[in-house]
């Protein structure tokens, strides 16, 4: 059904992707939007990786040496709406038949995976409810982007002179570990949860995006690692070293993942999986975590919550590879490192003799730091 619309669009000659505006940078007065600034703009500073290998390209590499070369996040604040509607779950929130670009942190928005529900946000029936915030803004259902990018809005919006008045709107249809996060953070007595479908309020207020995915905000995930860190509690136990196992994921697993523990055991690792995990179980595991190895994925978002002397390296592939753990590893201040894979269809195969390469060094430039302390 979405190929079919994507495609009826396409021949109409209408211009989704030209719908999306900046109501807060457009230089002129947007109908129907106010923007009040409660965060300042700032250049992010990106520590490089302590120790990596690049394995069959330097695709990586490259990129993340631009990445540490800063990038900006932008003023930050709410954006009051008037007569807005909204779909949920997906959070595509329309004015006056365009897309505010501050509450969308894709920059080629919409993708042909979105069409379908930006359409139903311009143009379907709407149910009208009353004024109030919406939390449920894009990719909600996506573990890192909920942690690291929506979840930390709830602070600026905590700052509104109205909040605890007005209901709070998320999207009924959500992954279990967004509600534990609500619950962890004593959101959810302020949250009215809406079924599937396209509404519209006279006034609707959103937290706007500091900056695109994969670029967080340092004083967004600072505060509510902090938050999170005292609702769980103080660590218990002691220090443990993870290899966080892909083996019930459909993709990036570990081809020759005994082969890799084999390597990595005489140093102390335990293998961890993170499926069947609430939000709260996976924070106390990497609360105490001492080094984490893990392909990426969601759940390194989790390296948010492990101590700051943390060391943090990434098997990545030729085929997918991202800046964001990089970035959230600068903000703690944890030592960070990669190790480039091979790939077996949509598995890594690990070099298990380089992980302990790169480990040992990494290891090196954690004493490093520490004497330099």
């Amino acid at each position: 059904m979405a190929d079919a619309v994507f495609s009826r669009i396409e021949r109409s000659g209408v211009n989704l992707h030209g719908r999306r505006t900046p109501f807060v940078h457009a230089g002129t007065a947007i109908p129907g939007a106010r923007f009040r600034k409660f965060q300042s703009p700032a250049d992010v500073v990106v520590r490089a990786p302590a120790a990596w290998e690049d394995g069959e390209t330097d695709r990586y590499s490259k990129l993340w040496q631009r990445v540490a070369r800063g990038y900006p996040v932008y003023a930050g604040g709410v954006l009051d709406l008037t007569d807005a509607r909204f779909h949920l779950p997906s959070g595509t929130i329309a004015v006056g038949g365009r897309f505010p670009a501050e509450t969308i942190e894709l920059l080629d928005f919409p993708f042909r995976w979105q069409y379908l529900d930006a359409v139903r946000a311009l143009w379907a029936p709407a149910r009208r409810v009353g004024d109030g915030y919406l939390m449920t803004l894009q990719q909600s259902s996506n573990y890192y982007h909920w942690v690291c990018e929506i979840l930390p809005l709830v602070f600026t919006l905590r700052q509104d002179a109205q909040w605890g008045q007005l209901p709070v709107y998320m999207a009924a249809e959500l992954p279990a570990f967004v509600f534990q996060y609500l619950r962890l953070l004593e959101l959810d007595r302020h949250c009215r949860m809406l079924p599937r479908g396209v509404y519209v309020a006279d006034s609707l207020r959103v937290p706007t995006f500091p900056g695109l995915a994969e670029s967080p905000s340092p004083e967004h995930l600072l505060r509510l690692r902090s938050a999170c860190l005292e609702a769980v509690g103080p660590a218990t136990g002691p220090r443990r070293r993870l290899y966080v196992s892909r083996a019930d994921a459909q993709g990036r697993r570990v081809a020759n993942e005994a082969a890799l523990m084999a390597a990595l055991a005489p140093l102390g690792f335990e293998s961890v999986t993170l499926s069947g995990k609430s939000a709260i179980e996976q924070i106390r595991l990497f609360q105490s975590a001492d080094i984490i190895v893990a392909p990426h994925g969601a759940g390194n978002t989790n390296i948010l919550f492990a101590p700051e002397d943390c060391i943090v390296m990434e098997l990545l592939g030729p085929s997918l590879y991202s800046w964001c753990y990089m970035a959230v590893a600068s903000a703690i201040g944890q030592v960070y490192g990669y190790l480039g894979c091979a790939e077996t269809g949509v598995d890594l195969v690990v070099d298990p003799a380089l992980s302990r390469s790169v480990l040992e060094r990494l290891i090196e430039a954690r004493k490093s730091i520490r004497l330099g302390d």
